[in-house]
């Protein structure tokens, strides 16, 4: 699980999806689904898990911390999300704050 606080209000509902780009691996998205409710302190959930195929999800992983910097897409809902997804310039700054 990764936490991440948006830089600017990001409304969502939980179960929604949201795609993440790592600065590691810039124009590669991939969506994730939001695990929990909006929380008071502003901050999204993901659980991510390692390929081993050196794509958004190691770097995730293994290489971003606290404090990081990643860029959040819009929320949305639908089917289980494509890998790689790009979403245009509706992203949103967000801080990495922990595991």
């Amino acid at each position: 699980m990764i936490r991440v606080r948006p830089h600017e209000p990001y409304a969502y509902a939980a179960g929604q999806f949201a795609a993440v780009e790592s600065p590691l691996v810039q124009q590669a998205w991939r969506a994730y689904r939001l695990v929990s409710t909006p929380g008071s302190d502003g901050e999204v959930e993901f659980h991510v898990r390692a390929t081993g195929a050196g794509c958004v999800n190691d770097a995730l992983v293994f290489r971003t911390g606290v404090g990081d910097v990643v860029r959040l897409g819009p929320p949305r809902v639908g089917g289980e999300p494509g890998i790689g997804q790009v979403v245009g310039d509706g992203g949103v700054g967000a801080s990495m704050v922990g595991w």
